[in-house]
């Protein structure tokens, strides 16, 4: 059985909570005790671009994440695991599992595998634990099966506009993309209005692939002039494309008068 407490609309300070047992005939002896610091503490020390991996291993997943802003006061990580048959950000209503593991000596990428009892879905987090509070549970933000990344890149936006182009940028949040990640796919659909219903599939869209050594950004070159644009991402992997991100709209800036008026008259 799983039991939990939720605190709502709290400010942003330190707590400490202490949760004891009862029964018919009273009280435990004793309470145990839980320090949570203040927001900016606990973010300074949160786990970064957790990812998991499904490996053809049987019923093995490996996690890894870069470490936190603040390594230096990092004692050790927790690594969390519940089964659930839905990705984030579903949330687990079953037994969660947990694993201490020591930090790497210089810091590096963490990596570590967890033996599962069976071939479902497992939702996964993990804390940053210092000598007197822990950073939370934070959940996996990417995960990966069969050399296909399952998560949506995030964050796209247009950064840049012109008369003919428009500076695209996005955020892929895993950390073990070398091995999958070979690129990105931008499609760009022109609408008659920011309202406009134009789906990805129609033939006035466009694409333009990017490899992963070009970084998370790029410049879609030969648009129309004040135009809106749709525009999403995908990732390009050694398996299946990944999902579409969610779509932005931008307009492009307007050009030049093409000419000067003409057949003016004087009435």
């Amino acid at each position: 059985m799983s039991a939990y407490a939720e605190f709502k609309r709290l400010k942003l300070d330190n707590y400490t909570f202490s949760v004891t047992s009862k029964n018919e005939v009273g009280p435990a002896p004793n309470v145990s005790k839980i320090f949570v610091a203040q927001k900016d503490k606990l973010t300074s020390i949160q786990p970064i671009s957790i990812t998991k991996t499904y490996l053809e291993e049987k019923n093995t997943v490996e996690v890894a994440w870069f470490p936190p802003k603040d390594k230096s006061m990092i004692q050790s990580y927790t690594i969390f695991w519940c089964k659930f048959p839905k990705e984030r950000p579903y949330q687990c209503d079953g037994k969660l599992d947990w694993v201490d593991v020591e930090p790497y000596p210089k810091n590096q990428t963490m990596i570590h595998k967890i033996p599962l009892p069976d071939s479902e879905i497992y939702q996964l987090a993990v804390a940053a634990n210092t000598e007197h509070y822990s950073s939370g549970m934070v959940w996996s933000t990417c995960s990966i099966i069969k050399n296909k990344v399952l998560s949506k890149v995030k964050d796209v936006t247009v950064d840049n506009t012109g008369e003919d182009f428009a500076l695209v940028r996005w955020r892929l949040d895993c950390s073990d993309r070398g091995r999958v990640v070979v690129g990105y796919q931008i499609e760009y659909c022109p609408l008659k209005t920011e309202s406009d219903t134009t789906t990805w599939d129609d033939a006035v869209c466009n694409t333009k692939n990017v490899t992963a050594a070009d970084g998370e950004q790029t410049k879609i070159l030969n648009l129309s002039p004040w135009t809106p644009y749709k525009i999403g991402v995908r990732v390009l992997t050694r398996g299946e494309p990944g999902e579409r991100s969610d779509p932005v709209i931008e307009r492009t800036n307007p050009a030049l008068p093409g000419s000067e008026p003409l057949n003016m008259k004087i009435f």
